[in-house]
């Protein structure tokens, strides 16, 4: 009778060979982002097409794609590995498809007369009055900040700020006993397909660990933070270097038909992605979105955000 112990191990490495081949970085699917687009005549949108193995995870490298245009309604042009740039000519429905070898992947441009605005939500704090709590957003522990003078307030004093002169800007007392962090949310309109952009400052040598974080009433659906020392944290991420001193932008976007949410970063003019593989899981939708500055050892520390944005997906791709 064979070993029990040798079957057990042939088990194993029959597992460990199937998890291997599974794990592979060959292509297997292909998915052009956005896949959905509405645009005017004379309009452009540049499209990237995303691949993934049979895991559904992203890879990084695969064959060079070719793109083509079904009709006759619009053009592709600089084509450039895994991006194209697609341009309105008529009004229509037109259809992208990128391919590698035998797998494809296609998109659809509906170009109209009058685009609708997808923008429902936008808060600069321009409308705002200067040294007090903004209107319309819940702070925690106010009868702490009126008394202390800290909090999440309006200011023009947070440099070169993205819209217009100010910003929300939270103040803390060093951290103590008694001393609660900066806190405040804000409803969203509720939407099945949505992103939230927003910009973000931290301080040099006055940063604490700052969060803004997409909320489904008391359920934060995910723990996106930056790090005292200028770090991006992310469920995944232990840290990413972004820095301090200077303005940074970020987007939540999520889809309802897939109940994923995806986080980008704005670099040098293009949105990448922080998210691992397709997004993350949630299990409800954003209805509002929170910040929290935290408190530090020894001294005060401070922080900023401006210029949010909701968008309406359903109204542009």
């Amino acid at each position: 009778m064979m070993n029990k112990h040798l079957i057990l191990l042939s088990g194993l490495l029959a597992l460990v060979l199937l998890v291997m081949s599974c794990s592979s970085d060959d292509l297997a699917d292909l998915e052009i982002v956005p896949d959905y687009y509405r645009l005017q005549p004379g309009q452009s949108i540049e499209l990237t097409v995303v691949g993934t193995n049979n895991l559904g995870s992203v890879i990084s490298e695969f064959p060079e794609p070719t793109w083509t245009v079904e009709g006759t309604l619009g053009t592709i042009s600089s084509m450039n590995g895994s991006n194209a740039i697609f341009t309105a000519n008529q009004l229509g429905t037109e259809t992208v498809v990128v391919t590698v070898g035998e797998i494809s992947a296609c998109a659809v441009l509906e170009i109209l007369e009058e685009v609708p605005e997808p923008l429902v939500f936008h808060e600069s704090f321009e409308d705002h009055t200067i040294n007090l709590f903004p209107a319309g957003w819940t702070v925690k522990n106010i009868e702490f900040h009126l008394a202390n003078q800290t909090g999440p307030r309006v200011t023009t004093d947070v440099p070169e700020t993205i819209d217009g002169s100010k910003a929300l800007k939270y103040t803390n007392l060093p951290r103590k006993d008694g001393v609660p962090l900066s806190e405040a949310y804000i409803p969203i309109p509720e939407l099945k397909r949505g992103r939230i952009e927003f910009s973000v400052y931290q301080p040099d040598k006055e940063s604490s660990n700052f969060g803004i974080k997409p909320y489904r009433d008391d359920q934060r659906l995910v723990n996106f933070w930056l790090s005292t020392g200028g770090d991006l944290r992310l469920p995944d991420k232990d840290g990413e270097k972004v820095g301090l001193g200077q303005w940074q932008t970020y987007a939540f976007e999520w889809d309802a038909s897939t109940m994923k949410l995806k986080v980008f970063h704005l670099v040098g003019g293009k949105w990448q992605e922080k998210s691992p593989g397709l997004g993350y899981s949630i299990n409800a939708l954003p209805n509002r979105i929170s910040i929290d500055g935290g408190t530090v050892e020894g001294r005060n520390a401070w922080g900023a955000i401006d210029n949010i944005k909701v968008y309406d997906l359903d109204l542009l791709w």
